[in-house]
C-alpha cells in the first residue's frame, strides 16, 4: 500500500479513522467531506461558555490494553487529546419515565452487574449470565481484539446473529430490565428484531471496559485523526 494514493469520501469517525491508518501505512490521503468541518458525530459546538457534543458522549476502549487505546497508540495521536475516566461508582444516570426517577449505573463490568441489582435484587444471576454471554460472543472476535488472524471472525458463539433484543430477553426476563440492557442500541440506531448480538455485544463490552469522555468535546479526537491526513474540500479537489 505503500506510496498508493487513496481518496476516503466522508470525514466522519469511519473515514477519519480510515484516512488515518491508511497515512500510517504510507499512503497519500485525500479526504473528501462535504460539511465545513469533519467529524460527523464527533464535532462539538460551544454555548454560554460550555462544549456540547453532537454525538458521541460516550467513549471506550481507552484504558490501557484497551482496543481504541492501542490504535490511537499506533497512530501517534494519543497524547493530542486527553480522556476523562467517568465517575468510578456512577457513570451515568438513566431515566425511568414511567417513575419519573433517576438510576444511577455503573456501566463497567462487575459495577453494571452491583449498581442494576440495587434496584433488581432478585435478578443478579441474570444480569451475570448476561455478562457471561456478552463476554461468551467477543471472545471470539479477533479483529475486536486486535489478535492476528486470517479472519475478522474466528468462531461464532450460539448466540451470535441472534437479534440483540432476543439475546437480551434469552438472559434476562424483567422487561425494564431488558430496556435498560437495550439502551446501547438505541443509541446506535438498532432495530428491534434487526441488530445482530455480536454487533450489541461489541458495543456494551467497550463501556464495559471502562467508559471515558474526551476533554473538551470530541472535536479534539476528530481533529487528531484529521491532522495526519490530507482534508480535500470538493469545491477544491
Amino acid at each position: 500500500m505503500r506510496g498508493k494514493r487513496v481518496t476516503v469520501i466522508g470525514a466522519g469517525l469511519g473515514g477519519l479513522m480510515t484516512g488515518a491508518l491508511l497515512a500510517k501505512e504510507g499512503c497519500h490521503v485525500t479526504l473528501l467531506e462535504k460539511n465545513p468541518k469533519v467529524g460527523g458525530c464527533l464535532q462539538s459546538y460551544t454555548r454560554f461558555g460550555s462544549t456540547f457534543d453532537t454525538g458521541m458522549h460516550l467513549f471506550g476502549g481507552m484504558a490501557d490494553g484497551g482496543n481504541i487505546r492501542r490504535i490511537c497508540d499506533y497512530l501517534g495521536i494519543t497524547e493530542r487529546f486527553t480522556t476523562l475516566d467517568l465517575d468510578a461508582e456512577n457513570d451515568v444516570e438513566i431515566f425511568i419515565g414511567a417513575e419519573n426517577r433517576l438510576m444511577p449505573v455503573n456501566l463497567r463490568r462487575h459495577g453494571l452487574v452491583n449498581s442494576l441489582s440495587r434496584y433488581f435484587p432478585s435478578h443478579q444471576a441474570e444480569l451475570q449470565a448476561y455478562i457471561n454471554g456478552v463476554n461468551n460472543i467477543v471472545d471470539g472476535l479477533d479483529l475486536f481484539h486486535l489478535r492476528p488472524s486470517d479472519t475478522a471472525l474466528s468462531r461464532f458463539d450460539e448466540d451470535f446473529l441472534l437479534p440483540a433484543d432476543q439475546f437480551i430477553a434469552k438472559h434476562v426476563v424483567d422487561p425494564q430490565l431488558q430496556a435498560i440492557l437495550s439502551i446501547i442500541n438505541t443509541l446506535y440506531a438498532g432495530e428491534k428484531g434487526i441488530t445482530p448480538a455480536f454487533l450489541h455485544a461489541v458495543l456494551a463490552t467497550i463501556f464495559l471496559n471502562g467508559a471515558c469522555r474526551v476533554a473538551g468535546g470530541y472535536s479534539h479526537f476528530a481533529k487528531a485523526l484529521s491532522d495526519s491526513i490530507i482534508v480535500c474540500r470538493p469545491e477544491i479537489a
